[in-house]
């Protein structure tokens, strides 16, 4: 999202954005349809795994500006 800026941060910084957004989708549908929060676990695990790839490219940019 914000490569093309060179930002990674404000990259990682919206996954986790979208990743409290999924978490709170399966807490509310776990509410009325068990099955509909079920199938928002995997989306959960995505945006949680791209959320660490992000901040890992965002750390590793860090240490590469400062050598």
């Amino acid at each position: 999202m914000f490569f093309g800026q060179r930002a990674p941060g404000w990259g990682a910084i919206v996954s986790a954005g979208l990743g409290a957004s999924a978490i709170g989708y399966v807490v509310a549908a776990k509410q009325t349809d068990g099955v509909a929060a079920t199938l928002g676990i995997p989306l959960v695990t995505c945006v949680a795994f791209a959320t660490l790839l992000a901040e890992n490219i965002w750390r590793k940019n860090e240490t590469a500006a400062e050598n």
